[in-house]
């Protein structure tokens, strides 16, 4: 099953990827789009989102899935350069006690 860490790690590989460079990274994860890092930290400057920081040098930002187009539309307008990923991210959920043997 995948974690909240498993998500944090695939995020950090896509924002250093070589061909990434120049690109904000956003990433689906679930019922939101999410950035962490700098490319958060860019979109909360940019468009006003929120940003939150989990512990020093984790922050992120996102919106609801139904709200990308519009925010697209605005960083398109801002001149940006972005991709979008479609991750699967399961949060981590303890098991019933019937699963725990």
């Amino acid at each position: 099953m995948q974690t909240k860490d498993s998500f944090y790690t695939i995020a950090k590989e896509l924002e250093v990827a070589q061909e990434n460079e120049g690109y904000l990274i956003v990433i689906r994860c679930g019922a939101f789009f999410t950035s962490i890092g700098a490319n958060a930290i860019a979109l909360s400057n940019e468009l006003g989102l929120k940003l939150t920081c989990l512990k020093k040098g984790l922050c992120k930002a996102g919106v609801p899935i139904n709200a990308l187009y519009n925010y697209v539309k605005r960083l398109d307008s801002l001149g940006y350069n972005y991709v979008i990923y479609n991750y699967s991210c399961l949060l981590y959920t303890s098991p019933s006690p019937r699963d725990r043997g």
